[in-house]
C-alpha cells in the first residue's frame, strides 16, 4: 500500500511539472520618469529618437518588468526590460509570410498534429542575448549572436479545449512550449 501511495504521488508531481502555466499577464501604461533611467538610456542609445514611446509596468507569472512600445523602421517593437533596467528581449511584429519556409512549415506541422483548427492571430520574432548584440541586430538586422524564436498568438482548438494560446518556436520552427493566454475579466461592462 505504500508503494502504490509513493507512485501516485510521484505521477502527480510528475504531472504537474511537465505542464506550463498559463500565461497571465497584466500591463498598466506608466510615464518614462517612473522607468528605470537604464532602461530609457538603452533606448537612446540603440534606437536613437524612434518617436512615440509607450511604457508599461507588466506583471506576470515571473513578476515586474518593464517594456517600451513604439513603431521603428515601419516596425512594431516591443522592448523588455527588467525592474532593475536591464534588457531582457526584444520582439518584433512580423507577418506570418516573413518566417522562413523551412520553419514556417514546421510550425505549420505542429499545428495540425495538436490542433483540429487554428488561426494565427500575432507573430513576433522574439531577440535575446547580451546588450552588445541586442544592439548590433537592431543596426543591421543580421540576427547573429542572438536567440532567435517566434512568438505566435493564435486561437486553437485542442482535443480538450477551445482557447487563445501563445506558442513559442526556435529560428528552425521546433517547438519549445504552448501556453493558454488567460483572458482577465474586466470591471466594465463592454456594449
Amino acid at each position: 500500500m505504500r508503494c502504490i501511495l509513493w507512485l501516485i504521488w510521484i505521477l502527480l508531481v510528475c504531472e504537474v511539472h511537465a505542464q506550463e502555466p498559463d500565461k497571465v499577464e497584466f500591463e498598466r501604461r506608466v510615464s518614462p520618469k517612473d522607468v528605470p533611467l537604464s532602461a530609457r538610456n538603452w533606448i537612446e542609445e540603440v534606437y536613437g529618437d524612434p518617436g512615440k514611446i509607450r511604457w508599461y509596468l507588466e506583471q506576470n507569472e515571473r513578476g515586474f518588468s518593464y517594456e517600451a512600445k513604439f513603431k521603428w523602421n515601419h516596425k512594431q517593437h516591443s522592448v523588455e526590460f527588467s525592474e532593475a533596467g536591464d534588457i531582457e528581449d526584444i520582439e518584433i511584429l512580423i507577418h506570418w509570410d516573413q518566417i522562413p519556409i523551412r520553419a514556417r512549415t514546421r510550425i505549420e506541422d505542429y499545428f495540425k498534429e495538436h490542433y483540429k483548427r487554428h488561426k494565427v492571430r500575432r507573430v513576433q520574432y522574439q531577440l535575446t542575448g547580451a546588450q552588445t548584440e541586442l544592439r548590433q541586430v537592431i543596426h543591421d538586422e543580421t540576427m547573429t549572436g542572438v536567440t532567435v524564436r517566434f512568438e505566435i498568438e493564435f486561437s486553437g482548438k485542442s482535443p480538450e479545449r477551445k482557447s487563445l494560446w501563445e506558442a513559442l518556436f526556435d529560428r528552425h520552427g521546433n517547438f519549445i512550449r504552448v501556453r493558454r493566454i488567460r483572458i482577465s475579466p474586466t470591471d466594465n461592462l463592454r456594449y
